[in-house]
């Protein structure tokens, strides 16, 4: 997104406890329950108009401010949404809910690249597997996922290796644990932005990195 012709949207599908409008610091003006004002027509020039902007950087399409909302956004809906989004920006940049819906199966299904996020404890790798198991259930091949670990300097008894050990896959990338990352989201900014030299700044970038050469290689084998 620091990229000025890189066209990135970030889209909130923790439908029932979204909270990227308030880690942005973003009123939720419009969220992605407005796109139903489209009917069955939806196409850019009306999304445009439930997307928000954040620091001139990407749009983001939020979660709906009620929980209850969830029953009216059917499958069908949420991935003619995607769809349009992925027809017109670069990245589509989608936080999921913890949790395999119907429409996270549907999301997953149809993503380029999942990036599946743990930690160094137990419960948090128990659900890595178990993440896993699932998405190999669905057909999703491992070379469309990334396994990453968050707070990896940790001292916690555990280590990279014992997580790869544990669940049978490498992780790709690993970043590090920061107290600035807690003071910038409360000051409402993105810690990429806020401190941009800071180590787990560095790592983000480095993961942003890698995403976008695989992005390449995969339009190249599409064109292919």
């Amino acid at each position: 997104a620091d990229k000025p012709s890189t066209r990135v949207c970030l889209v909130d599908l923790d439908l029932q406890f979204g909270d990227i409008a308030t880690t942005l610091r973003i009123q939720p003006s419009k969220t992605i329950s407005n796109a139903k004002e489209m009917g069955d027509s939806i196409d850019i020039e009306g999304l445009v108009k439930v997307l928000l902007n954040y620091e001139d950087r990407f749009n983001v399409l939020l979660a709906p401010p009620n929980p209850s909302d969830i029953e009216t956004l059917s499958v069908n809906f949420i991935s003619r949404i995607l769809s349009t989004l992925q027809r017109n920006y670069d990245f589509v940049v989608i936080d999921t809910a913890p949790s395999l819906t119907e429409v996270m199966v549907q999301v997953l299904q149809e993503s380029d690249l999942v990036l599946l996020v743990t930690t160094l404890d137990m419960p948090a790798i128990k659900n890595l597997r178990l993440a896993i198991s699932a998405l190999d259930a669905l057909g999703l091949e491992k070379t469309r996922r990334r396994l990453i670990l968050n707070k990896s300097d940790l001292k916690a008894g555990l280590d990279k290796s014992d997580v790869e050990e544990l669940i049978g896959e490498e992780i790709s990338n690993e970043i590090p644990s920061n107290i600035k990352v807690s003071s910038s989201t409360n000051d409402g900014r993105l810690i990429l932005y806020a401190h941009p030299n800071n180590p787990v700044s560095r790592a983000i970038y480095e993961l942003a990195e890698d995403v976008s050469a695989i992005a390449d290689e995969l339009t190249r084998i599409k064109v292919a």
